[in-house]
């Protein structure tokens, strides 16, 4: 009488154990979050500068990798008429409901057209493109910083100036941007002094 709830007692110790391996499977990969800015971007009389977030993944041999544009920030000067000449600042991230941003890289590459990042996104035409350059080592010598370069082009934004008329503003450029540390972190964070002797600027501001 004893073996069957003995072997109903294994099965179910059994299939206990196996609870936390099927779940194990598809805990995502672990991410980190790095930032590239870039703060001289000459347009009109407006210092132009942007700022991007990206996600790197662990792939199968354990390296960090990019793998999504999750948030920018971009300030720069444009051309409107009527109105003259302006200060443009637009930006988003992946975490938001309103502004959302978020890209898959493919190869690096990114390709986003504005609009996700207003209320009417019939009110601007342009893009932002980019690629991520990871860190290119060899021979024990630095090559290559990972950074983000591409360009910008705004065609047309129609916000209403004080003259209750739609400005049509035009602005476009190239960014090269390169690594910096987020303001947010805390003297109380583990990893403070570390982020104290990291020899990069830090970010302008922040994302999410």
């Amino acid at each position: 009488m004893r073996r069957p709830l003995s072997i109903a007692l294994a099965l179910l110790i059994g299939s206990a154990l196996a609870v936390p391996t099927a779940q194990a499977a598809h805990v995502p990969p672990p991410v980190r979050y790095r930032f590239f800015q870039d703060v001289n971007i000459p347009r009109f009389e407006f210092p132009g500068r942007i700022l991007f977030g990206v996600r790197y993944e662990r792939n199968h041999h354990g390296e960090f990798t990019p793998r999504v544009a999750v948030g920018y920030r971009l300030q720069v000067g444009m051309n409107c008429n009527p109105g003259g000449s302006s200060l443009f600042s637009i930006g988003a991230n992946g975490f938001s409901k309103y502004g959302y941003f978020s890209e898959v890289l493919t190869n690096g590459h990114f390709s986003h057209p504005f609009g996700s990042e207003i209320p009417d996104p019939s009110l601007i035409n342009g893009d932002l493109i980019g690629t991520v350059q990871k860190r290119l080592k060899r021979g024990g010598r630095v090559l290559r910083t990972a950074r983000v370069d591409g360009t910008f082009n705004v065609a047309d934004w129609d916000p209403f100036g004080l003259t209750g008329l739609q400005q049509n503003c035009t602005t476009s450029g190239s960014y090269s941007a390169s690594t910096c540390k987020t303001p947010r972190m805390s003297p109380q964070s583990p990893h403070f002094d570390r982020w104290k002797r990291w020899r990069v600027p830090k970010c302008f501001g922040t994302l999410w």
